[in-house]
C-alpha cells in the first residue's frame, strides 16, 4: 500500500472524529501548527532518522506540542 493511500486514510479517519466531537476548527488549527513546525530542517531530519526509535520521537512530539494543541490532535501524531 503506498503511503499517500495510508496517509489518506489516517487523514480521513482524524476528519471524521474531530467532526463527531465537534473539534474540526481546532483540528485544523493543530494541524496549521504541526505543518508550520515541521518546516524546522531539524526536526523533519529527526522524524526521518531511522537511527532515532519511535518512543524517542513520540517523546519529542509530546514535549513540541503538549499543551499547544488539542488532545485529539496530539494522539494523532
Amino acid at each position: 500500500m503506498s503511503v499517500t493511500r495510508i496517509a489518506t486514510r489516517y487523514a480521513k479517519s482524524l476528519i471524521e472524529l474531530a467532526i463527531e466531537q465537534g473539534k474540526l476548527e481546532q483540528v485544523h488549527s493543530d494541524i496549521n501548527t504541526v505543518n508550520a513546525a515541521t518546516q524546522n530542517r531539524d526536526l523533519q531530519l529527526m522524524l526521518k532518522s531511522p537511527i532515532i526509535h519511535a518512543d524517542k520521537k513520540i517523546a519529542v512530539l509530546d514535549a513540541i506540542f503538549k499543551g499547544k494543541i488539542d488532545s485529539l490532535t496530539l494522539s494523532y501524531l
